[in-house]
Order: C-alpha cells, then structure tokens, then sequence
C-alpha cells in the first residue's frame, strides 16, 4: 500500500518490531491489498506461514500509519498497535498463551480481543507506537502523544499477572 509521507507503509524505517521471532516463528503485520490489517506467522522449521486478516481497514493512506508487534513472554500474548499518525490509539491483544505453543494454538480472529482504542484509559494523537520486551517478561509500550514539534514521549507497562496497562 503506497500512501502520503512516503512511498510505502509496510515496512519504514521508523517502525518497530515489524518482523520478530518468538519461540520458532516468525511473525510479521501488515496491510493486505484491501487494505486490512493482517498479521502473519511463520514456521521456522516448516516454513509453512500462516495468514490472518482482521476487519480493520487502514483509515489513511499514510506511511506513518504503520503496524507494531509487542511479545509478552510472561502470559504468551501478542499485542498489535497500528494506523496511527495523531489519531486515537488502535490497539488488540491476543489471549493468553497464544505464542507459547505455536505449533498447537490454531491462527484465526477467535485467538484475539476486540479492538480497543484504550490501555488504561483512551489515547488520542498517537504515533510512533513502540513495543519493548521487558527483561521480567512484562511490556511495554512507547508513543508520541501530540504534534510533531509539540509531542511527548509516553511509556505504559503491560503486568501480565493482571492482564492490564499501567
């Protein structure tokens, strides 16, 4: 998908844990040709990927509005932030123990949540999103909130033992 600030929005510089490996597979976001988020895995030792479409449709043909994976080693759960340049925050978790047994956890919509605009509470003007694996198997998630020339960082942590933001 070709969109404004830039000529592609799967894969820009800037973004953050597009691609990763967890527990022998890889795993991978972005928007298909109709211009969903989808998500992918892939196994290492198979090769055999898997493919998983979600209903959201990118807002914005807008090469800011890219997609980041976040692994919580301490529950197993994949978490997904995307099409984000100054708008609410987009953001779907798996359930729990999802990455932990990959090859016998089937890969389809029934494995996440909803979409949710909040973590602790709603976000507006998000971009950048950032996920970061926590060395006591939590994560973590770092944003802008504002404008460009008048933002500010933001960190939450995810606890995995409460499955909630902070």
């Amino acid at each position: 998908v070709q969109g404004d600030y830039g000529m592609n929005i799967n894969g820009q510089a800037f973004q953050k844990e597009a691609l990763a490996t967890f527990k022998g597979f890889q795993y991978g976001g972005f928007y298909n040709g109709n211009r969903q988020l989808s998500i992918f895995r892939r196994n290492l030792r198979t090769n055999k990927i898997d493919i998983l479409s979600f209903p959201y449709t990118l807002s914005k043909d807008d090469a800011h509005n890219t997609i980041s994976l976040g692994f919580c080693q301490k529950d197993g759960t994949l978490h997904i932030a995307f099409d984000h340049h100054n708008n609410t925050l987009n953001y779907i978790r798996s359930k729990k123990y999802l990455l932990d047994f990959p090859e016998k956890t089937s890969w389809k919509s029934s494995q996440f949540l909803s979409l949710s605009h909040q973590l602790d509470e709603e976000i507006e003007e998000v971009s950048y999103p950032s996920f970061v694996s926590m060395p006591d198997g939590n994560l973590q998630l770092f944003y802008r909130k504002g404008k460009s020339g008048d933002g500010q960082t933001w960190m939450v942590t995810y606890d995995a033992q409460q499955s909630r933001w902070q």
